[in-house]
């Protein structure tokens, strides 16, 4: 039987002594595997390696490989960047309703073709002038003289005066990263995988040591996380993150944990995310774990579900914080051992409540410190499929 084609990492020759920097010849790997088209195979060694950048699409296994990041210099303090090409943007300026799914992009864009996949980016974001308010990879529908019909709804009204269209020239559909982890020798708040303007990605069998963000993704349509486990080394909130996520949409999560040694979020949902499905596991070994939300939802991120939640602590915990509305994140079952109080706000739950075993009528306010929101009446949650009065 004839095995499926591949590169292998060792034909380049790095080192992978954790300590030489073997940057450029496992760029050099990564660049000819999706050139050609093949699997990118590693081997259980770790390779000392900084801005590595996948454009298109890259399937690589890295067979127990780990990459040990030896920069803090920005960009290069990302270990690993899969993202896509584009060519030139095209500006153009006009308010876009709510729902809408036409663009009025002028002449210069004219030339885009229907069935092109391109990349938008709407407006200016309010918590992040650098970004924009809308930002996704689409196909083109039609596109009459400029007036481009996208495979999108647009979710909100936009104003008009910042956007641009770019033909996306190396697409970034069907990455595979798996079987692969990640370490550090410089004190920076890192990201270890950032996967950015993708369709149809799997991450799996991804875990190690982080000073940042484990897995980022932004601008992404459709992936699977499995199996990633994030030991936070940050030393401040904004900094540790198993998960986090801007603009990105239908994400599945199974098996994620985290290991907190600061007060760090395990999942920051920023800026639009949302059709996000996770389970999370998380080991909060910080003092001051309160400081911070476990899982913060905010920015207008929805249709998030918490599917099952666990959280082991030494200290009493903030557990889910959002700047959205309570009813944009569903939790399910909610399993919770630290000290009291347990700071958990009201939202939707359809699981099962358990904080040190005790479930369901023996929680007391004492217990949870869960505040009123202003759209429900009542003190109370959802539980086992029936509303309970906490």
């Amino acid at each position: 039987m004839m095995s499926d084609p591949c590169i292998t990492l060792s034909s380049y020759n790095p080192v992978g002594d954790g300590k030489t920097d073997d940057s450029a010849k496992v760029q050099a790997a990564i660049s000819a595997a999706i050139a050609q088209g093949v699997r990118l195979i590693g081997e259980p060694k770790r390779y000392a390696v900084h801005g590595l950048q996948a454009i298109g699409r890259l399937d690589f296994d890295g067979a127990g490989a780990t990459f040990v990041l030896d920069s803090s210099a920005y960009p290069a303090d990302t270990i690993l960047y899969s993202t896509v090409a584009q060519g030139a943007q095209i500006p153009f300026i006009g308010a876009i309703a709510a729902q809408a799914d036409t663009l009025v992009c002028g002449p210069a864009a004219s030339t885009i073709a229907a069935g092109s996949v391109v990349k938008v980016a709407l407006g200016t974001d309010p918590y992040d002038s650098t970004q924009p308010h809308f930002g996704a990879v689409c196909s083109v529908l039609a596109n009459n003289d400029g007036t481009i019909q996208i495979d999108r709804v647009l979710p909100y009204a936009i104003a008009g005066t910042s956007h641009w269209i770019a033909p996306i020239t190396t697409a970034n559909n069907g990455s595979s990263i798996r079987n692969l982890n990640f370490d550090y020798t410089v004190p920076v708040e890192n990201v270890a995988l950032w996967i950015d303007s993708a369709t149809n990605f799997v991450v799996e069998n991804v875990s190690g040591r982080c000073g940042g963000v484990m897995v980022q993704a932004t601008y992404c349509d459709r992936g699977d996380l499995r199996n990633v486990c994030g030991d936070l080394q940050a030393t401040t909130p904004a900094g540790g993150r198993l998960l986090g996520g801007w603009q990105a949409r239908g994400i599945d999560g199974r098996n994620l944990s985290a290991t907190l040694q600061s007060d760090s979020s395990a999942a920051f949902l920023e800026s639009w995310c949302m059709e996000w499905d996770v389970d999370l596991k998380i080991d909060v070994h910080c003092p001051n774990a309160a400081q911070n939300n476990l899982v913060h939802v905010a920015g207008g991120s929805s249709d998030i579900r918490i599917r099952s939640l666990a959280i082991d602590s030494v200290a009493p915990v903030l557990v889910v914080g959002s700047g959205s509305n309570p009813a944009d994140v569903l939790l399910g079952d909610v399993d919770i051992r630290g000290p009291l109080p347990i700071n958990l706000p009201l939202y939707l739950m359809d699981g099962a409540l358990s904080i040190n075993g005790q479930r369901r009528g023996a929680l007391t306010q004492a217990t949870l410190n869960i505040p009123l929101v202003a759209n429900m009446t009542n003190t109370s949650a959802l539980c086992d499929g029936v509303v309970r009065r906490i």
